[in-house]
């Protein structure tokens, strides 16, 4: 990357690493293609890829032939965070596809290496529950999240998607930079996008 543009990049990509986890999603597919043009590591790009999937995902953008090349990459090279993404990227789409939708959880399963970083399956199987109205996927991603050692910020979707499928959790302390109905609405409409989206694919 251009040491020269690094540093505003950067502080764009913090900032947006907060919006995001507030469920606001502006600005962070333009910052990730940004950063990708700023460097030429290919394992950065690809990276950066994982970020787009899930941004895109979130949107309602993707397809499962372009993540399935994209996961290919990914584990080219070994790079396990990017394939994660991808996975979760594809199961946004297979809610609704009950074998394509637990071969992508024994996938993700398999490349996870600590119960925190069953963060992926925990919003997968939430997603899942409001979309289908099974309890049961909701209780398996309640679990997920009370076994976590911890959850970070990344866990805030997580979280609210528990919530609106009727099994809340008590979330960390933490401090918003929105107010929390706010973010509450930003989720609940991602939410509403991803099943959408699932939707059409079934």
């Amino acid at each position: 990357m251009q040491s020269d543009k690094l540093a505003p990049v950067a502080a764009r990509r913090m900032h947006a690493m907060i919006a995001r986890a507030h469920g606001d999603l502006s600005g962070t597919e333009d910052l990730a293609v940004r950063v990708a043009e700023l460097t030429s590591s290919r394992r950065y790009q690809i990276e950066i890829s994982g970020t787009l999937a899930i941004a895109r995902g979130r949107q309602g953008r993707n397809t499962l032939s372009d993540l399935e090349q994209q996961l290919e990459a990914a584990r080219a090279i070994g790079h396990r965070p990017a394939e994660r993404d991808m996975l979760r990227a594809m199961g946004y789409l297979l809610l609704y596809r009950s074998a394509a939708f637990n071969e992508v959880l024994d996938q993700l399963r398999a490349t996870r290496r600590t119960n925190t970083g069953a963060r992926a399956e925990a919003e997968l199987l939430a997603l899942r529950a409001i979309a289908t109205g099974r309890s049961e996927f909701a209780g398996q991603a309640h679990r997920l999240a009370t076994d976590a050692s911890y959850r970070s910020s990344t866990w805030i979707a997580t979280e609210f998607y528990l919530d609106r499928a009727g099994h809340p959790i008590e979330q960390p302390v933490a401090q918003w930079t929105q107010p929390i109905e706010r973010v509450k609405e930003q989720w609940s409409g991602v939410a509403d996008v991803i099943i959408d989206r699932a939707g059409d694919l079934a």
